[in-house]
């Protein structure tokens, strides 16, 4: 078996993601790998056709046959969307709950990470 030696330092992370693919290919069970290649071929041809397909949607054209209000009205939107707000009570309770004790930017920036 050949020594594979792989420089990661310079390598993108679709390059490295890549890289790690196919040293765990050999590891896997032909048919599986089968089914994988089955798929990836049925995903490509899915993606060409949408690419090709240029006609509107139907919901979308039955969308824009309704006409456009001219003056928007906050409150029937909110009826139309059926929009429930928030509950500040329990929005509060989870804050309380949490007890964070660091600021918001150390709590945010680690989200990140």
């Amino acid at each position: 078996m050949k020594e594979i030696v792989i420089l990661t330092a310079k390598m993108t992370q679709s390059e490295k993601t890549y890289q790690s693919i196919l040293l765990n290919l050999s590891t896997i069970p032909v048919d599986y790998l089968q089914q994988v290649d089955n798929y990836l071929q049925n995903f490509k041809k899915n993606i060409k056709k949408k690419n090709n397909d240029n006609s509107i949607p139907k919901d979308l054209l039955s969308k824009l046959k309704q006409p456009i209000e001219t003056k928007l009205n906050l409150d029937e939107i909110k009826k139309k969307q059926n929009y429930q707000g928030f509950n500040r009570e329990k929005f509060s309770q989870l804050i309380k709950e949490i007890d964070a004790k660091e600021p918001i930017d150390e709590l945010l920036s680690a989200l990140s990470k």
